[in-house]
């Protein structure tokens, strides 16, 4: 019976859709996102008893987004795994054929490692989406605490908080411009209003391997498109593997700088509201 040519892997009777080109992330994360921004300027400030009013924005505690954001990175980890194990199946079964041959190979083999290296991809988007929701509402509020905690701190805006993941190639390092004055404006707090020199180790460690992650991943789904055989669909596979590999450590990174500044800003004192009477002189 006459085989069929998928996208220049040549097996018998091969279904139509084998080999499919698995789209990885959405580069970067879908405006839509960017509605929350609204919500997050009216939400910036708490309800407070009658005739009590904050003297400026008031400190809100971001302990609930902070244990989300927890569990949506632990099961993106669990993501990242799994991906890592369909990657390493469709690597080792391309390795088969280009040694031996599709001869030897199955059609069932080839159907199972496409399913899962395609339900990965599928897994991750939906992660990221999630995750990445989640991660902007907690970024803008820290951002906002930090002009409670520590005012003139920061010398951008609070909106660079979400449009500054938004803009490309810029998003590669506004987004940590940002987080490092959040950061500064946390841990400065010496006795007489002093600026101290805390380490921003995790901080820059998070940044690097999620920008390493982010490049590696657009280019194997640029290589994963191009796929004209075995070969090349090997070293797409491989190259999605690091991806993975250094975006599970970027995650363990990423809960660390989230509980960190969430610990740290629900620590640090904020200034007493005003009390405001009505009356005539």
């Amino acid at each position: 019976m006459k085989g069929q040519l998928i996208k220049g892997l040549h097996y018998p009777d091969a279904p139509i859709g084998a080999f499919r080109v698995r789209k990885r992330y959405v580069y970067p994360l879908h405006t839509w996102m960017c509605v929350y921004a609204k919500y997050l300027e009216y939400s910036a400030v708490s309800n407070h008893p009658v005739g009590v009013q904050p003297d400026g924005p008031v400190l809100r505690s971001t302990k609930g987004l902070a244990t989300a954001i927890t569990v949506l990175l632990l099961a993106f980890i669990a993501v990242d795994l799994f991906s890592l194990y369909a990657g390493l199946n469709m690597h080792s079964l391309m390795s088969r054929v280009v040694s031996d041959g599709f001869e030897n190979v199955y059609l069932s083999e080839i159907t199972w490692a496409d399913t899962l290296y395609g339900a990965a991809g599928v897994l991750q988007v939906l992660g990221v989406l999630a995750t990445g929701t989640c991660f902007l509402i907690w970024f803008y509020r820290v951002r906002v605490n930090a002009d409670v905690l520590a005012p003139g701190a920061c010398t951008t805006g609070k909106g660079w908080a979400i449009g500054s993941w938004f803009i490309p190639i810029g998003n590669y390092w506004l987004p940590f411009r940002v987080a490092r004055q959040v950061w500064n404006a946390n841990f400065q707090d010496a006795a007489e209003g002093s600026r101290r020199l805390v380490s921003r180790a995790i901080l820059l460690a998070w940044w690097i391997t999620w920008v390493a992650s982010d490049a590696l991943g657009i280019a194997g789904a640029r290589l994963n498109a191009k796929v004209d055989g075995p070969q090349s669909l090997q070293y797409a596979t491989r190259v999605e593997m690091v991806s993975d590999a250094i975006n599970i450590a970027a995650a363990v990174l990423a809960i660390l700088v989230v509980r960190t500044l969430t610990r740290r800003q629900q620590a640090r004192p904020q200034p007493k509201p005003v009390t405001v009477t009505h009356g005539y002189a």
